[in-house]
């Protein structure tokens, strides 16, 4: 079935970074593809990452991390014990790697509403899990990847 002419199609919970007008959830998980652009000033993307960083902070978004990632921000760190049985779930239902079942599981642990990352494979998960936060380059390739 097509789409009615003139309506845009549903975000499926992808978000452009550099969307000025993006509002923020209360809490906010970050992936290590993000942290390493907005952090490596060589990085593609990075101005945009360092730009939602900043955001972020002035804003006072709650950061949540697993504790395979370190952040300069102020942040809930998420240990990996808790989230090793449910990450091996999400990697067998839903085919994420092994490094972003434990982000995404850290992040609804902590109760994030979203993650923010430069990877697509978070789009395997569904919206009702997390809205996903991404460079404007990568929301095409999510929403094709995310399940309707």
């Amino acid at each position: 079935m097509s789409r009615p002419p003139g309506r845009k199609p549903g975000s499926r919970g992808i978000h452009a970074v550099e969307d000025s007008a993006l509002v923020l959830p209360q809490s906010i998980a970050l992936d290590t593809s993000f942290i390493v652009k907005a952090l490596v000033e060589s990085e593609a993307g990075h101005a945009s990452c360092t730009a939602f960083v900043d955001r972020i902070r002035e804003l006072g978004v709650t950061v949540v991390t697993s504790e395979l990632v370190l952040s300069s921000l102020p942040h809930l760190s998420i240990p990996l014990g808790d989230v090793a049985g449910p990450a091996a779930v999400l990697m067998i239902d839903y085919g994420l790697a092994s490094y972003d079942a434990v982000h995404a599981v850290s992040a609804v642990a902590a109760g994030a509403e979203a993650i923010v990352t430069t990877d697509t494979g978070f789009a395997l998960l569904p919206t009702r899990m997390l809205a996903i936060y991404t460079d404007r380059s990568r929301v095409t390739a999510c929403c094709a990847k995310r399940p309707a």
